[in-house]
């Protein structure tokens, strides 16, 4: 029997419970083209995502983005030189160790290797839109399950929350909370 097997695989991660990790922030500030091609993808008409005019009569006072475009307006680049991406890696390194990858080779030390993103939920606490800078993300491991056999092998579900906020002001404009189940796919399925 192999050291990691010594303990429970939540014991090993436990310690690393409500750390976060390095933040990342989106590739470009926030601004309305960028809102306009994600609601024109989606087939979103409301006003406030594209009219101005319409846009500062409403409490908003501006254009904003969809809530539900968090995930694609944060993101990193689709493509970038090499040189980009190696400085933008160095950032994150400088702030240190990401207690997320820490958890996942914990796991993966038990033979869990296979992800399956089970549920997802958001949790819009603010708007944002154009003047708010970048969107500054980051996430914690708030709890690790008891290994389990599932139908698709034997693992362990991951919850993890990830909050983002406005570059400017670094308000928290959106909190989700993501459960991943990261199992050892090379185990034959018990029924």
């Amino acid at each position: 029997m192999s050291e990691a097997r010594d303990t429970s695989c939540r014991d090993e991660c436990a310690p690393h419970f409500g750390q976060r990790g390095p933040f990342k922030f989106s590739r470009a500030e926030l601004n309305a083209p960028m809102i306009w091609n994600f609601a024109e993808s989606v087939h979103d008409a409301n006003p406030v995502y594209w009219d101005e005019t319409y846009a500062k009569q409403t409490r908003f006072g501006r254009i904003i983005a969809p809530p539900h475009s968090i995930m694609t307006m944060s993101g990193g680049h689709w493509w970038a030189p090499d040189y980009i991406l190696e400085r933008e890696e160095q950032e994150i390194e400088a702030q240190g160790d990401d207690p997320t990858e820490t958890i996942r080779e914990i796991v993966a030390k038990y033979g869990y290797t296979t992800a399956t993103n089970v549920t997802r939920e958001d949790e819009f606490l603010q708007p944002y839109g154009p003047g708010d800078g970048r969107i500054k993300q980051t996430s914690y491991v708030d709890d690790v399950s008891e290994e389990k056999q599932t139908a698709v092998g034997k693992g362990v579900f991951i919850i993890t929350i990830i909050e983002y906020r406005r570059e400017l002001d670094d308000e928290l404009i959106a909190r989700a909370r993501n459960v991943l189940l990261m199992y050892d796919s090379s185990q034959p399925r018990e029924n």
